[in-house]
């Protein structure tokens, strides 16, 4: 170790590939703990951190472990877990050095701070859902989840990108040891355990407990001295009943990090699609933001078909599909989510916005039959009925699934018969619809919807 100019260098064994030999540091240490301290560092033109530790829960061996996995998380591009650059264990003076990408705090402080909104504790618990989903994915547990590991830097829209990191306590699946970590944030069925000397075999679900009480940290859900996780001032049921199953005393029927993980995307994905809808809160995008987004979009579809399911008013799924691909007089798109959907990427990229305008026609097609049916168009609902004269007529096909009874007025008001409540057959909107000079059956439909209601025994007798 160099001095100069009131800091150190710290020159690491050369490897093979490795640009960060050497780390200029502060003298300064950005914390510390009972296993060594976090400086901050440049390395390669690159601030760095670097972790100098003087011992190990598992001595010599323990600090290597710690260094292998790293480097073997960031070789596989492991999400939301800190990215390793360097690490070597130095045998003359018995330290360990972990160069590692550095980020400006940790959760703690923004905890302390008081500064996390809800969306950015639904962000966060998100963000490290996905990385115990990764770890657990390749019989990881990681043993020590808490808000002093896991670093965050918040962004410039508001977003708080953590790394999980300190994996001094990892172990595989199953692995037998003595129980170890935070006592503030272990599962009930370890705290169980502590003092009888004995070793347990690691569990997921340890993590899972740990995520649950960092969600509790942040100040938005509670566990309540009966076991139950409550809100606070705020409304996000779904996010609660989450923390509430990673919060389950039962280990054995706690919720897994994938389910979580699936969950938590679901819900980002649904809030996301919420805030596209209305453009007073999400204007249009920038190109910078459309090129960030555009990877949410086969999310954002599912989304749309799942809103579709649950509006009931038709005109209502009607606008939800025009604005999905609403486009202004010179067919450039005109609302956020049309912006994305128009977008050339992903799973739907060249199809979704002709999978949205078959939707929006199907729902429209729909719609007016019945108001026609019903002799509700106005001139200009029936206008717009005359293009989809051919789907009706499919449709009039298939009345039979309404019942005898209904079919057959259906087929009457369509072919002009006169009805039993002695109405025009002119006045039937459906007859009108059908005679219009347009469509593939338009020349013979009258002859064709007659020649049905003969087979199916709907025709009434001539009177």
């Amino acid at each position: 170790m160099i001095n100069r100019s009131g800091k150190d260098i710290i020159r690491l064994p050369s490897t093979p590939k490795n640009l960060y030999q050497q780390v200029e540091i502060e003298r300064q240490p950005l914390g510390a703990g009972s296993y060594g301290s976090v400086f901050k560092g440049i390395s390669n033109n690159e601030i760095v951190a670097i972790k100098i530790m003087y011992r190990a829960p598992e001595g010599v061996e323990g600090l290597q472990k710690e260094i292998d996995l790293m480097g073997r998380l960031t070789k596989l591009n492991a999400p939301n877990i800190v990215r390793f650059l360097n690490g070597v264990y130095d045998n003359v003076q018995h330290k360990c050095y972990v160069v590692m990408e550095y980020m400006p705090g940790t959760l703690s402080n923004f905890i302390a701070d008081k500064k996390i909104n809800f969306k950015q504790c639904e962000q966060v618990t998100a963000q490290l859902a996905k990385a115990l989903d990764f770890l657990h994915r390749i019989n990881i547990v990681h043993c020590d989840v808490k808000p002093d590991n896991i670093l965050a830097k918040q962004q410039n829209n508001g977003k708080i990108n953590i790394k999980l990191c300190d994996f001094g306590l990892a172990t595989k699946m199953g692995t037998m040891q003595y129980v170890n970590g935070t006592p503030e944030y272990l599962a009930p069925e370890l705290l169980i355990g502590l003092g009888l000397g004995e070793k347990l075999p690691a569990e997921y679900s340890r993590d899972i407990w740990a995520l649950g009480r960092v969600a509790c940290d942040m100040g938005y859900v509670r566990l309540n001295s009966d076991g139950v996780v409550s809100l606070h001032g705020v409304d996000g049921g779904r996010f609660a009943s989450l923390i509430g199953k990673c919060l389950d005393f039962n280990s054995t029927t706690r919720i897994t990090a994938k389910k979580l993980n699936e969950n938590m995307e679901r819900m980002e994905v649904d809030s996301f699609f919420t805030e596209l809808l209305n453009k007073e809160y999400h204007p249009l995008l920038t190109p910078e933001q459309i090129n960030e987004y555009k990877f949410q979009k086969d999310d954002l579809y599912i989304a749309f078909l799942e809103a579709l399911k649950t509006i009931k008013s038709p005109e209502d799924k009607i606008k939800l599909a025009e604005k999905a691909i609403s486009v202004d007089a010179n067919g450039n798109p005109d609302t956020a989510l049309s912006q994305l959907f128009h977008a050339k990427r992903g799973l739907f990229a060249s199809k979704t916005v002709k999978k949205i305008r078959k939707k929006l026609e199907e729902i429209e097609m729909n719609y007016l039959f019945n108001r026609l049916a019903e002799n509700k168009a106005d001139d200009k609902l029936l206008t717009r009925a005359i293009k989809y004269k051919d789907d009706m007529y499919k449709q009039l096909l298939k009345s039979e699934l309404m019942g005898q009874q209904k079919s057959r007025e259906l087929f009457e008001k369509a072919l002009g018969i006169k009805s039993k409540d002695n109405q025009h057959p002119k006045n039937s909107q459906l007859y009108r619809v059908f005679y219009a000079k347009r469509g593939f059956f338009a020349p013979s439909k009258p002859g064709e919807i007659k020649e049905v209601m003969e087979h199916r025994g709907l025709l009434l007798p001539t009177q």
